[in-house]
């Protein structure tokens, strides 16, 4: 069995990105009512799981998680993937107040870079956020170290993940 779960709660997203690993694999569709949760990590993404229409989705996986006995469960940890666009200081202490929630990973994109590296200075506070710059971004990488931001570099499609599944989370 793999060790990752990987839920897109939705393909849709505010940015277009042409390099986007979602337009590259056609996914199962379950409820998640229907997923076995068993995993060492599940993974959270999308499209942009923090849509204000889709944020729903999110929250219940999160709810849903932490109702699971500990005694017959290892519960997975739980990383967020997201641009960041919609993580506000609420959303972010809602995400955070769940104990198996271990990172949220923000994604810097060509068309977020500036705004996240600058609006969401204050959310590096915690040590649970991670940026994720491509790796041909060299000023923003500089920027990041100079700041000493948690981050990672992403070089772009290497999007093969061969111990994940994933999963398209169907909506009601």
């Amino acid at each position: 069995m793999k060790d990752t779960l990987r839920i897109l709660t939705t393909l849709e997203c505010n940015l277009s990105c042409s390099y986007c690993c979602n337009n590259l694999f056609k996914f199962k569709q379950k409820y998640l009512i229907d997923l076995d949760l068993e995993y060492t990590n599940i993974c959270i993404t999308g499209g942009e799981p923090l849509l204000p229409n889709k944020i729903h989705l999110l929250k219940d996986i999160l709810l849903t998680n932490e109702l699971l006995d500990e005694n017959i469960f290892i519960l997975p940890k739980i990383y967020i993937y997201t641009n960041g666009i919609y993580l506000s200081y609420s959303l972010l202490n809602f995400i955070l107040s769940f104990n198996n929630v271990k990172g949220i990973n923000i994604g810097i994109h060509p068309d977020s870079k500036n705004q996240i590296l600058l609006t969401y200075k204050y959310l590096c506070e915690s040590n649970k956020i991670r940026f994720m710059i491509e790796d041909k971004y060299r000023s923003i990488i500089k920027y990041a170290e100079n700041k000493e931001l948690n981050y990672i570099t992403w070089t772009r499609n290497e999007c093969n993940m061969p111990n994940e599944d994933w999963i398209l989370l169907k909506d009601k």
